[in-house]
């Protein structure tokens, strides 16, 4: 998926959205405003990831490019993000800071590191070896439940959900 600015793997807008137990795994590529998921999003985001190639000059988010209010949890990105910029993230890129950012459990390789609220970094080695699926695994609260993820350790480069279907979503996608 390719395009000049708010270009997502899944959503160019998403607002309000819930987006559960969702995934990229292709190239996205923008100039700028670009999401591993979504270019913007308002709404939450449960036991998903990117994975996918993500590649942009700035406003670059491994999950979301442009965050309005978000709540993201259990989640992942595997992809690397340029630092140098403070509207890169690992998890989120740009987002309005007047407005509540929730990040909880969710894990990124690399980013800039004003901008990573409670993201959690880690390294290739940890998402291939089973660090990252236990600390999913183990997460669980009143909404969500982290035993959707799975991974064959020593064959897949990081955990993958068990069944990857949208359960909810409320949007206008644009």
């Amino acid at each position: 998926i390719s395009g000049e600015t708010n270009v997502g793997g899944l959503f160019s807008t998403c607002k309000p959205c819930k987006l559960i137990q969702t995934a990229n795994e292709g190239t996205v590529i923008a100039e700028y405003g670009l999401g591993g998921l979504s270019a913007e999003l308002t709404g939450d985001i449960y036991n998903s990831y990117n994975a996918g190639k993500i590649k942009a000059e700035t406003e670059i988010g491994g999950l979301v490019g442009h965050a309005n209010s978000v709540n993201i949890t259990n989640s992942f990105n595997t992809q690397e993000i340029p630092s140098g910029n403070y509207n890169n993230g690992g998890v989120i890129g740009d987002y309005e800071g007047y407005l509540v950012q929730n990040v909880t459990n969710s894990f990124f390789i690399n980013a800039d590191p004003d901008n990573n609220f409670q993201q959690i970094q880690v390294t290739a080695k940890d998402f291939a070896d089973g660090t990252v699926l236990k600390a999913l695994q183990d997460y669980t609260d009143s909404v969500i439940d982290g035993k959707c993820w799975i991974q064959n350790i020593g064959k897949d480069a990081h955990p993958v959900l068990k069944g990857m279907t949208i359960i909810a979503i409320s949007s206008s996608s644009e």
